[in-house]
Formats: C-alpha cells, sequence, structure tokens
C-alpha cells in the first residue's frame, strides 16, 4: 500500500525541480551583475560587493547540491 501515489511524487518532483533551476538561474544572473558592478565600481562598489558575493556563492553551491543529492542516491538504489 503506497501513502502517497507515484503520480503526486512526480508532479512534486517536477515542481521542485523547475523552482530550484529558477532560483539557481537568478542566482547566476545576480553573480553576474554583481561580477559587473564588481569591475566597474571602482575601491567603493569593489567592497560592497565583496562582502556579498561570498553568501551568494554559497547559495549557489547550495542549490546544486540539493537538485544533484537526490538524483545520485536515487540512481545508487534503482
Amino acid at each position: 500500500m503506497d501513502l502517497i501515489s507515484p503520480e503526486i511524487l512526480k508532479i512534486f518532483w517536477n515542481f521542485f525541480r523547475i523552482l530550484f533551476n529558477f532560483i539557481l538561474f537568478l542566482l547566476v544572473i545576480v553573480l553576474i551583475y554583481y561580477g559587473f558592478r564588481y569591475m566597474t565600481g571602482g575601491q567603493k562598489g569593489a567592497q560592497e560587493v565583496h562582502s556579498k558575493i561570498l553568501p551568494l556563492i554559497i547559495g549557489i553551491v547550495i542549490i546544486f547540491l540539493a537538485l544533484t543529492i537526490p538524483s545520485i542516491i536515487s540512481g545508487i538504489f534503482k
């Protein structure tokens, strides 16, 4: 007896995959924007961007891992 039907799980999986991909896309766009501001902002712009870029990169890595780890685990147990 399945507690949740596979069709519903597939719908949730697709929704979250699209959501994570959209968030990852936005984070990369923001990273490009900060890179542009770093290059053109002078010393003040560089200091401002420097404090914001590390959390952004950590967020990109976390989103990427949130997408990748379940796929790897699923592939191992199939």
